[in-house]
Formats: structure tokens, sequence, C-alpha cells
């Protein structure tokens, strides 16, 4: 089974991390290991498929649609996006490889459930009806780009296009923000 948690340290040769996004773990676990894992027994985690696990790089897609990698690689799977890179990064000749509706909805899936995994394990104090309306507004969005913007509005995280957008955009719906603001 693959689970997604906050990144913690852990050296259990029966926890196989294979991602990152954020501070949260990607990681496969034995079924019938889990709950013998006294790091896993312990904190809150997410279980989700292998198509989930597998768009922690996806997550880091330019405007929810596009990743730069290494130019001369065919990607047709998971193991060929190598790294993602920034567009603007000289070291070496990069292509862009366009997502697909499924590498989309994956990407979308994966980022809401670290957000949620985020918003249990950091609760803001007195902000319980703020955070079901929050978890409302997330539950309602469909596609990569619109969660990247929210995660950029209610979360401390960001990417290069949320960045520069970030000033248009309209107030927060809801009077919520899990951690520290860098705008202010």
């Amino acid at each position: 089974m693959y689970i997604v948690f906050e990144a913690i340290v852990i050296e259990d040769p029966r926890i196989n991390r294979c991602g990152d996004f954020w501070h949260f773990t990607v990681a496969e676990v034995d079924d019938a290991e889990i709950d013998n894992i006294d790091q896993i027994k312990d904190i809150n985690y997410t279980v989700v498929s292998q198509d989930v696990a597998q768009a922690d790089r996806l997550c880091y897609a330019l405007h929810g649609r596009e990743l730069h990698v290494k130019a001369g690689i065919e990607v047709t799977t998971y193991n060929d996006l190598i790294q993602h890179t920034s567009f603007g990064d000289n070291e070496y000749t990069k292509q862009i490889y366009y997502l697909t509706q499924e590498n989309d909805a994956n990407a979308t899936t994966l980022l809401k459930i670290i957000m949620k995994l985020y918003m249990r394990n950091h609760p803001v104090p007195g902000k319980d009806a703020e955070a079901e309306q929050v978890i409302t507004l997330m539950d309602s969005l469909t596609n990569l780009y619109d969660t990247q913007m929210f995660a950029a509005q209610y979360f401390p995280m960001g990417w290069y296009h949320t960045d520069e957008r970030f000033a248009t955009l309209p107030p927060p719906a809801v009077d919520y923000f899990c951690g520290y603001h860098w705008l202010e």
C-alpha cells in the first residue's frame, strides 16, 4: 500500500520512501506491516493508490499543466520524470512534458490530501468553522492549476506562477490561513 504523511526521520527498511512533495513523504508499506511500525502508528497518514502516490513529481507542474524535464528523455512512465526543472535553469537543455488528464487528476488528488493532512497536523486555534469551509472549497477543486492557486492562498506553499499572480487574486473566501503568510 502507498501512504502519504508529513515528513519525519524514519530509519526503517519496511518503509520504502518513493517520493515527496513540500514536506510530505510518499512511501510504500506492506499492508501486513503497517500496524507494526511504531513511527507510522503515531502519525497521521492517508492511504493512496499507486497512481496518486506517483503524482508527487507532477504537483510541480508550471501553471498546472507542464513540467520541464531533461531533454532527450522520452517521458512515458512515472520513472521517466527523473527531475522537474525550472525553465530558467540553464545548466542543461530541457523539454516540456504536458500533463495528461489522468496526470492532472492524480496530482490534484495528491495535493488535496497533502493540504488536508497539513490542516489535521497544524490546526489553527479557534478556526474550526473556517477550516470546514476551506475543506468544502478544496473538495470542489477539479484541476491542478486551481488547486495550486488555492494552496498558495491558504497554505504556506507556492509555485513560480502563483507568486506572480498572487497580487491579482481576490481576497480569500474564508478568513483562514495554515501557517505563516509570506506576503505579510
